[in-house]
């Protein structure tokens, strides 16, 4: 004898009942509604049959349920019991079973029906059953073909479907008295819906064939593309670029998508007979970006235009890759994000991140990818990706690959959120190179909330950074305004939890190769005249322009792809008129006007080989130049140059570099600047010299015994280098030389 029997209209009920429950518990809301007006009727012979569950429905009261475990209800309401299916799938309500923490198995059982004169009977309907926090509900769609008939089992979904979904099942054991029962899982998930329930005769299927090509004169068949048919099954192209399926007369909705490809959507019919369905496919398409013009090294009249194409794989990141701690807001929801800014012009490929066991475990997460306002924090009105039921495993790297690749040209900021204490891992923010840098690293209590800005966690001394990554392509930095920050709204605080044994979480993110974005021909290069190419098929990221008489120009480039091109980026120059240019001619002589055929001579910020005397096509101006010979003391100087050539005489006094012309506490270095040696020459006896870069880093040592020492400086890079010398006698004094290469 079966038991807890609930409104079964294989009965007589003469009594008009109307059932109203409402249950909330600590995580869940189970649900209220109508649920059965009771009265015998005969079965229903009528197909197709539609059920739509609204109060005005004919068959609702007709409906029963059987609970096989717990007291659960399956009720009439709107949409689940949270999460993202919010609404029917049509019309006003929808039947929905429970989401609570003690869970419950109801059947929800059809009318009778009488199939017994279908040819070819079939059942659709429409579900969902969204998980929750890793929870998930479950659906089992059963029949029998009388009453005393044992149920049998045609359909079972353990799945996470988060959107409104289509079910065909084929129905077995045609019938007079036939039903139909949707039993529903609790297993404190978002709660199970279940709308537009038909029964019908099957229709005739129909093959539509879809053939999908890159948008380009050539028609390039795109393989690897997927087709989303909304709510009905995913398809990959060949190939060949296509890809097939039989479907019944039906409106229906088409999502073509391909990475390095414009995602396409469509809506399409069919209406009797096959159908062939084209999609063309355009390219992601990457404008040229940091376009400059530089004329400084160039001959008068010519000008460098030069851009940057799009950029290596890179790993956007903060943090050191140890765990020191642990934050989190204790009453978090999927709207408490914590993320971190990236000042780049950037295609996001791929997240990872780590959370700890703490407050845990955590089975899933939502990711966020959002655009940057003007001063460079999150902008929460411009969500450029999101994905709910992330999967999740404590206390190792997770990653999660985008569906399809982000391009964020303004910067962007990635985040992760969790319904309840999320216990993101965090660095100590103190590990070269991976210091805190303050405005990076951000959370805030509810993204929905328009009144709440996001917090800076450094503004409440959270100087720590999350193991949370991104991947993809860095396609050079974007400058942002400094922020406010006074007057900022939090409302409420993460709180942090330092950890006694800090660990290195297992594994690594598991980044894989970013695909290629673009299918790129070459670059245009515009002058002037933005609608005719000044230069086409440029393969490179530069392009000299020469010959460019005296005005104003406008410089513009393109990047074309097999699909299209980009926008014309352009950068306004000028070109000065040619001037005269004029030699100078410098005499060296010692001071008895003999001359010195052996000087070297700093000149136009160079030192160049001795001997060289000469210097042409000199613009007017005044210049600085320093001469110097071994045996005498340098020599400065200016020389202006106007309107006519210059002979420039400089008069050198010997110096023969003796103990007796040097100070026992003088140090004296030449030439200075140096290309070659320098020469050093010391009142007292030098121990040690000990060469060191502008950066404290130690590059030469020498031990000398000597007051006098050369060193080789041909080989050196170009700066400015500190010797320091240490004599006999202990003392050491530091002098500064200038390096030119």
């Amino acid at each position: 004898m079966e038991k807890n029997l609930l409104f079964n209209s294989f009965r007589v009920l003469p009594l008009l009942l109307v059932f109203t429950l409402s249950i909330c518990v600590n995580k869940g809301y189970a649900g209220s509604g109508l649920l059965s007006h009771l009265r015998e009727e005969d079965p229903i012979a009528d197909f197709p049959w539609h059920e739509g569950f609204g109060d005005d429905s004919p068959t609702r009261p007709l409906w029963s349920q059987f609970q096989e475990e717990g007291d659960k209800f399956w009720t009439f309401d709107v949409g689940s019991s949270g999460g993202s299916i919010s609404e029917p799938h049509s019309g006003e309500l929808n039947a929905r079973f429970s989401s609570s923490w003690d869970g419950g198995v109801t059947k929800l059982i059809t009318p009778v029906l009488d199939i017994s004169e279908l040819e070819s009977p079939r059942i659709v309907f429409w579900y969902g059953q969204q998980a929750w926090s890793g929870d998930q509900n479950e659906l089992r769609v059963y029949y029998r073909a009388e009453e005393t008939s044992p149920w049998v089992e045609i359909f079972h979904s353990d799945e996470n479907i988060s959107v409104w979904t289509r079910q065909t099942l084929a129905l077995p054991e045609k019938s007079d008295t036939y039903q139909i029962a949707f039993e529903g899982t609790d297993n404190w998930g978002r709660a199970n819906v279940l709308d537009d329930v038909v029964v019908e005769e099957t229709p005739p299927f129909y093959t539509v064939d879809f053939s999908v090509y890159e948008n380009s004169s050539g028609q390039a068949p795109v393989e690897g593309a997927v087709i989303e048919i909304l709510g009905i099954a995913d398809l990959l192209t060949n190939a060949q670029g296509e890809a097939s399926i039989d479907l019944e007369d039906y409106d229906y909705t088409l999502r073509v998508s391909r990475s390095g490809y414009e995602s396409e959507e469509l809506d399409f019919t069919v209406e009797g007979e096959p159908k062939s369905i084209e999609v063309a496919l355009n390219d992601q398409i990457i404008e040229p970006f940091n376009v400059e013009i530089i004329k400084e090294g160039f001959e008068t009249g010519e000008a460098l235009l030069r851009w940057n194409d799009a950029g290596d794989d890179h790993e956007f990141r903060y943090d050191n890759g140890m765990v020191n701690g642990v934050i989190g807001f204790e009453q978090g929801s999927l709207n408490s994000v914590f993320g971190s800014v990236h000042h780049y012009n950037g295609i996001i490929h791929e997240i990872s991140w780590v959370l700890t066991h703490l407050a845990g475990p955590h089975y899933s997460v939502k990711i966020w990818v959002l655009g940057l306002t003007g001063n460079g924090t999150p902008d929460r009105n411009n969500v450029l990706y999101s994905a709910e039921e992330v999967p999740n495993t404590d206390n190792q790297w997770n990653t999660y690959t985008l569906e399809e690749p982000v391009h964020a040209p303004y910067g962007f900021f990635i985040g992760i959120s969790y319904d309840g204490n999320i216990a993101l891992a965090t660095d100590n923010g103190k590990v070269e190179p991976w210091i805190f840098v303050p405005e990076t690293q951000f959370a805030i209590m509810d993204i929905t909330d328009q009144t709440e800005d996001f917090m800076d966690i450094g503004d409440i001394n959270f100087e720590r950074n999350y193991l949370l990554r991104a991947y993809g392509k860095n396609l050079g930095e974007v400058k942002h305004l400094s922020r406010e920050r006074e007057n900022k709204n939090f409302n409420s605080k993460p709180v942090y939890q330092a950890l006694d044994n800090p660990f290195v979480p297992s594994g690594k993110p598991d980044w894989s190769p970013a695909a290629e974005e673009r299918v790129f021909e070459h670059f245009n290069v515009y002058l002037n005249d933005m609608d005719t190419p000044f230069a086409g098929e440029v393969s490179g990221t530069e392009f000299l322009f020469s010959n460019l008489e005296e005005g104003e120009y406008q410089a513009g480039v393109q990047s074309v792809y097999t699909t299209g091109s980009s926008e014309i980026i352009t950068v306004d120059f000028s070109i000065a008129g040619e001037e005269a240019s004029y030699s100078v001619y410098f005499e060296v002589m010692d001071q008895e006007n003999n001359f010195i055929e052996d000087a070297a001579i700093t000149f136009l910020d160079e030192t160049h080989q001795p001997g060289v005397y000469s210097f042409h096509e000199i613009m007017p101006g005044t210049y600085t130049y320093t001469v110097s010979a071994e045996g005498f003391d340098e020599e400065s100087g200016e020389v202006t140059v106007t309107n006519e050539d210059v002979v420039e005489e400089v008069f050198l006094t010997p110096d023969d570099v003796s103990v007796s012309t040097v100070s026992e506490d003088e140090i004296r270095i030449y030439p200075n600047p140096a290309r070659y040696a320098v020469s050093i020459a010391s009142g007292k006896e030098m121990k040690r010299i000990t060469v060191i870069s502008m950066i404290g880093k130690k590059v030469q040592s020498f031990g000398v015994r000597d007051q006098f020492y050369n060193i080789n400086v041909s080989g050196w890079r170009q700066g400015v280098y500190l010797l320091q010398i240490l004599k006999t006698n202990g003392s050491v004094k530091t002098k500064r030389i200038r390096v030119l290469q």
